[in-house]
């Protein structure tokens, strides 16, 4: 449906919202496209500087004399906003690469991935300490909480035997999870150290 925009856009200046709503479309549609020709990417970032644009183009609304002058101000919002996207872009590069200017590429790939990886195991661990049986569970987060096997014996009335013994048994079934998973035995281990287990 074809609307005349001198119509729309004195709606819109009076504060009508279904006029702007109306506006809204083919403008936001410009302001993509032009954030995109100006080198924003990812679609989340366009829509983003889109939206602001369009939001500070409503706060300003009885300042606009024409929608051709709505139009440019969006344009001026856009091409502001690009810019400080890329000026956000370049100091988290440099933060970046300041964390890893002693790797070189592939010890920065590597050392990025194992962070994944870990990451990926330690919230499968998590997902299946649920599963293990109550005593083990107990056993198992208190050893996490890096509390002594000793006290952990006192604490829950058992034997520092029994605590070793759930330990193990909780260890096992958490390393046939993982290995089930592509992880290998040793993972678990590196990760029992990390927690000091």
């Amino acid at each position: 449906m074809s609307y005349d925009v001198n119509e729309l856009f004195k709606g819109f200046r009076g504060g009508d919202r279904i006029c702007f709503a109306r506006m809204y479309e083919p403008l936001s549609a410009e302001m993509a496209t032009s954030a995109s020709a100006k080198g924003v990417r990812i679609k989340e970032d366009v829509e983003e500087i889109v939206v602001d644009a369009m939001l500070k183009l409503w706060k300003h609304r009885e300042k606009m004399k024409s929608y051709d002058h709505a139009r440019n101000f969006c344009y001026k919002m856009v091409a502001n906003a690009c810019t400080d996207y890329f000026r956000r872009e370049a100091r988290q590069r440099k933060r970046m690469g300041r964390y890893i200017k002693d790797f070189d590429r592939d010890d920065a790939i590597e050392f990025v991935m194992g962070a994944s990886r870990w990451y990926e195991v330690m919230k499968l661990i998590e997902a299946e300490i649920p599963h293990l049986p109550p005593r083990q569970q107990q056993v198992f987060r208190l050893l996490c909480e890096h509390m002594p096997v000793r006290d952990i014996a006192q604490e829950l009335g058992i034997e520092i035997s029994v605590v070793y013994k759930q330990r193990d048994a909780a260890y096992g079934k958490l390393r046939l999870v993982l290995e089930k998973k592509g992880y290998d035995a040793s993972t678990l281990i590196l990760l029992c150290v990390w927690w000091n287990i």
